[in-house]
């Protein structure tokens, strides 16, 4: 019996356990399983349609209350505070690291002049307990 999502007549069905049966012609490409789970359950094409919170992927680096330097805390979904307010150095952005929402302010960003069109997520540079 073949695994799980998996069907020796249909290679593409390995991606995802929805996949299409074989022979359907008119069906959607797969999509990879992977593409399933971005930080709170949206993909990145769901993020990039929601300019109007300004919610997007960033690679973050912070620095908490009494420390000297940043920690890298990974590639997490950020929103802007107050929602719709764009990016710039010193603005606030709420996110959640290991289950718990947080805010920070952000204190670099690379490449500077990122927007939100960009494919690259940036990385952004957060602190916090300076306010």
């Amino acid at each position: 019996m073949p695994e799980m999502g998996k069907s020796p007549e249909n290679p593409a069905s390995r991606w995802a356990p929805h996949a299409a049966p074989a022979g359907a012609a008119d069906a959607a490409p797969p999509v990879p399983a992977s593409c399933y789970g971005i930080s709170g359950g949206n993909t990145i094409e769901e993020i990039r349609g929601r300019d109007d919170d300004m919610a997007f992927q960033a690679r973050v680096y912070l620095r908490r209350p009494h420390e000297t330097s940043s920690t890298p805390i990974g590639k997490i979904l950020v929103e802007m505070l107050p929602p719709g307010s764009p990016l710039r150095l010193h603005c606030q952005i709420k996110f959640t690291y290991e289950g718990k929402v947080e805010i920070g302010r952000v204190d670099g960003i690379v490449p500077e002049n990122w927007k939100s069109s960009d494919h690259t997520p940036p990385m952004l540079y957060v602190v916090q307990g300076l306010d």
